[in-house]
């Protein structure tokens, strides 16, 4: 009798139990942490928590690297209008006043170069001529590229906003308020900025009041919003628990 019951508390030693036991109470089994949860469910609980995972280095991440991208990409909240004319001055002067002191004095240099005519006479002067609204027109591409290049790198990257928007708390988001793709930020300030300005009225600009995502007609072809400044969309407990 004594060795069926030592045998028998042998087989069930180390083992987890379940059910009721001893007077029908039921006895909690002690599980690990890696047979609780799965690896999503603890990076969930730890996030939530404020608890840094302490893993050794060099070991594998199983979360798939997921919170070290969301750390990197900018989330948009709501929608915005007006407040990106402020910005779009701020930028302006950010770009435009270097552009004009490096630019102004070849720009006057050209437009007071005398203008000869037929036998080597001089006639007269570029600026005023049609030779003159060349040379304004050729600042003016200059600016427009340098501009450009400004938007499409700050918007592009993991900034994404220029100086004027993060100083207005906007980022540009895609559609579904993520980072925007690089095509889509590339077209925004390309080929979507030379329509807006090419339609008489400004009803490209115009569109932004109405339109309920406030998107200007250059956002409709980019695919992005101009969006405050939101958070990341957080897992439920039924997801990660799922």
């Amino acid at each position: 009798m004594s060795q069926f019951g030592s045998a028998q508390a042998r087989s069930h030693f180390g083992k987890r139990t379940s059910g009721f036991q001893g007077g029908g109470r039921p006895k909690a089994a002690r599980m690990s942490r890696e047979e609780e949860l799965s690896p999503s469910a603890m990076a969930f609980l730890e996030a939530q928590l404020g608890i840094k995972s302490e893993r050794p280095s060099g070991s594998l991440d199983l979360t798939g690297g997921a919170s070290a991208s969301k750390g990197s990409e900018k989330y948009g909240d709501k929608p915005v209008a007006w407040i990106r004319i402020v910005s779009y001055l701020i930028d302006s002067l950010i770009v435009g006043l270097p552009f004009a002191m490096i630019a102004w004095p070849a720009f006057v240099a050209e437009m007071d170069a005398p203008m000869v005519g037929p036998g080597g006479k001089v006639v007269g002067q570029v600026a005023g001529s049609a030779a003159g609204e060349l040379v304004i027109w050729k600042y003016l591409l200059m600016y427009s590229v340098l501009r450009g290049i400004y938007s499409i790198a700050l918007e592009s990257s993991s900034l994404q906003a220029t100086f004027g928007k993060m100083m207005c708390g906007l980022v540009v988001t895609n559609k579904q308020m993520g980072k925007p793709s690089l095509g889509g930020v590339i077209m925004r300030n390309t080929l979507g900025r030379l329509v807006l300005n090419v339609i008489p009225f400004s009803i490209g600009y115009w569109m932004l009041a109405f339109n309920p995502q406030k998107k200007g007609l250059h956002d409709m072809m980019g695919g992005t919003l101009v969006c405050t400044k939101g958070t990341a969309p957080g897992e439920t407990f039924s997801q990660v628990f799922a």
